[in-house]
């Protein structure tokens, strides 16, 4: 048996050069999360204030360059899936030469890419007017655009293996204000632009690389001062580690296409066979499941790191509790927001869209209690790439995918449900997916019991239970406008937070309440104080 084997059964293992820390942990997914909201303000703002000022026409250049460049991480997730994980695995053990060879034999084949990505990015610019049905006015601006946001995307992934430090030193808050920096640079130079020149959407682009080249350049620099060892040496290269690293992005890019068509499929099936007003009702409950989705994925990125380490030093007992506290963590959060928007549907479509779309509350319910059977397994897609069961992982997702637009297509076309109908059909197959394969999955790379799972769900959904009752009863007296609505989300919000502080904290959790308390109450007395 391996020394590491041995470790795992006699005596805890130390965690030296990649730290595991919950404190850490969460501070870094709290910043993740504020990051995310944030950048999603700007956007807004800046969208706002640009149609106020020019013509739809000219504005419309924008979201078709930015949709156009959707495509761009699938050139390059083929040689990056891995990058992060296998750096990240050999600081764990301290292998610093292994870091240097990870990056020397995956750098030249990212630049080869890149040269391609860029050749073929510049061809569709030189051709975007029959392409992409971009009107002669604003065909010039539209290649600059496209020309200018290929060129930067190149960049990044050229320079990626080398910011990878802030993943292995964990400096996700570092990452993040550094991310808010790049943002308000990016302001002060649109603004500057608009001023100067007048308005117009290129400035967005142009502002935008600018400030990414920029933030590359500060990112890329703190993070070799972090890992000196990211650099390129020509003695380190590779073939077989190169072979690895893109037999693991191969299986990752299997995941990201599952991941894009998980929603868009639905959308897909309804424009082609349903009508406008199922494509709607579909797509309203679809943003907000996806923002919800989107805020959980980003508050458990920075554990990426750790989970890694535990994988490579064979820390299975610590592995164990993360992903059992990870599936109630998971619950809790999803559920204080899911819970009130699924029993709430009925108001909350009624006065975000009107009473023509009543069917788009049931809609919204359906997809809200998909969190009941996601979340308990919420930290899977990371333990399959810390663990290297990324194939089996995301080979399922990509085929439970395909099973759900086959489902979408029956219920649209042989039974005429609509909205609804698709909605059903991506509920059901998710919830048989997650219980017949992912989540016996979860219980074989993390060694946990199916007792011990159980229990942490069910731990899980308890605040969730008592918040209902309050919720439903809100439901049935009715919220007839947004201040009653919103007044009546918060009540049932703080019941659940009540419930969750009172019964539900273990010793561990209620250790870890008082740390936050001791790290941040000292810093709002001097903020009073000041």
């Amino acid at each position: 048996m391996s020394d590491a084997s041995n470790r795992e059964r006699t005596e805890p293992v130390v965690h030296t050069h990649v730290a595991v820390d919950r404190m850490k942990v969460m501070i870094n997914g709290a910043s993740s999360v504020v990051t995310r909201l944030l950048n999603v303000f700007v956007l807004v703002f800046i969208f706002k204030y640009l149609l106020g000022r020019i013509s739809p026409e000219e504005f419309a250049i924008y979201p078709i360059m930015m949709s156009t460049m959707v495509v761009a991480p699938f050139f390059f997730v083929f040689f990056t899936g891995g990058v992060s994980r296998y750096v990240v695995a050999a600081y764990a053990v301290d292998d610093r030469q292994k870091v240097t060879e990870i990056v020397t034999s995956i750098t030249p084949l990212l630049v080869l890419t890149a040269l391609a990505f860029v050749a073929g990015g510049l061809t569709l610019a030189a051709f975007a007017g029959p392409i992409l049905a971009i009107p002669d006015a604003q065909l010039g601006m539209a290649r600059t655009m496209l020309s200018l946001l290929v060129l930067s995307y190149a960049l990044q992934m050229i320079a990626l293996p080398f910011g990878v430090g802030f993943q292995v030193r964990q400096r996700f808050v570092e990452w993040n204000i550094l991310g808010l920096m790049r943002d308000a640079l990016r302001i002060v130079i649109l603004f500057a632009l608009l001023a100067s020149q007048g308005p117009a959407v290129i400035w967005v682009v142009v502002a935008t690389v600018s400030a990414d080249m920029v933030h590359l350049t500060v990112v890329t620099i703190r993070s070799r001062m972090m890992a000196p060892d990211l650099r390129v040496s020509a003695s380190s290269f590779q073939w077989t580690t190169a072979r690895t690293l893109v037999s693991f992005g191969l299986w990752t890019t299997l995941g990201r296409l599952a991941q894009v068509f998980y929603i868009s499929a639905g959308t897909l099936v309804l424009g082609r066979y349903g009508t406008a007003v199922d494509v709607v009702n579909y797509y309203f409950a679809t943003a907000l499941f996806q923002q919800i989705n989107g805020l959980l994925t980003y508050a458990r990125l920075p554990l990426q790191p750790s989970l890694v380490a535990m994988h490579t030093l064979a820390d299975r007992e610590r592995l164990r509790r993360t992903a059992l506290r990870g599936a109630t963590y998971g619950l809790w959060a999803a559920l204080l927001v899911a819970l009130p928007v699924a029993i709430m549907s009925d108001d909350i479509a009624t006065i975000v869209l009107g009473p023509a779309h009543t069917e788009a509350a049931t809609v919204l319910s359906l997809l809200m209690a998909i969190f009941l059977f996601s979340q308990p397994a919420g930290l899977l897609p990371m333990l399959a790439v810390a663990t290297g069961e990324v194939r089996a992982f995301n080979l399922a997702a990509l085929m439970s995918t395909i099973a759900s637009f086959l489902a979408m297509i029956v219920a649209v076309l042989g039974f005429g449900t609509g909205a609804v109908g698709v909605a059903t059909s991506l509920f059901v197959v998710t919830a048989l997916a997650q219980i017949v394969y992912f989540w016996p999955m979860q219980l074989r790379v993390t060694g946990m019991t199916s007792g011990d799972f159980a229990r942490s769900i069910l731990r899980g959904m308890i605040p969730a239970t008592g918040a209902a009752v309050v919720l439903a009863g809100a439901a049935a007296y009715g919220t007839p406008d947004l201040t009653t609505l919103i007044a009546a989300v918060a009540v049932g919000g703080i019941v659940y937070a009540i419930i969750l502080l009172l019964f539900c904290l273990d010793t561990a959790d209620r250790a870890l309440v008082q740390r936050i308390r001791e790290r941040i109450l000292p810093q709002l007395r001097r903020t009073q104080a000041a």
